[in-house]
């Protein structure tokens, strides 16, 4: 007999009923306080160098994991994370919690934002490389198959860019990896 479930574990990552990824986010703040324990007890006894790679094992890894996916969440469903992940960073850093964190990102950390952004910056670019599977042939679309006129875009190489009527529109993959992957600049 089957059960209904609220969400299921597939592939390390949670998928809700709503797809509105509140289920995994809860599973990456139950991860992060973990790694910021870790951090706060080895802190004084290693450089920050060491530190910032036990970041990169512990933390970012989880963060980057599947972010492609669940990136496009709603800022409100975010933003418990990105408090866990600031208050990680100002114990990294021996900071104060009263400051102010931007501070903080400056010193090659990412915000999760930032983090979103490059990873499908990188599945833009294997798409336009061909490195991804064919499934992924109907998300994109060339601007110079959908007219034939010779624009900035269209000399750039860009995809075309769906319109969309709302902000749910506006996070779906289709539009975010068109935008990503115009914001690049064309020298690299």
């Amino acid at each position: 007999m089957l059960h209904r479930k609220t969400s299921v574990k597939y592939l390390g990552v949670l998928l809700d009923e709503s797809l509105n990824w509140t289920s995994h986010v809860k599973y990456l703040k139950s991860k992060l306080p973990f790694a910021s324990s870790m951090i706060n007890t080895i802190r004084n006894f290693v450089p920050i160098n060491a530190l910032r790679i036990i970041y990169y094992c512990f933390v970012y890894i989880h963060l980057q994991y599947c972010i492609v996916s669940y990136g496009t969440a709603c800022d409100s469903v975010l933003r418990p994370l990105n408090t866990i992940h600031n208050n990680v960073l100002h114990t990294l850093t021996f900071s104060n919690f009263k400051c102010h964190i931007t501070r903080l990102y400056k010193q090659l950390f990412f915000l999760i934002k930032d983090i979103y952004q490059l990873e499908l910056s990188k599945l833009m670019y294997k798409f336009r490389n061909n490195n991804l599977s064919q499934s992924y042939n109907s998300f994109f679309q060339k601007i110079t198959e959908t007219h034939c006129h010779f624009t900035r875009s269209a000399a750039k190489k860009n995809y075309f860019v769906p319109r969309v009527g709302s902000s749910l529109g506006k996070r779906n993959l289709t539009y975010q990896g068109a935008v990503a992957w115009s914001s690049i600049p064309q020298e690299f």
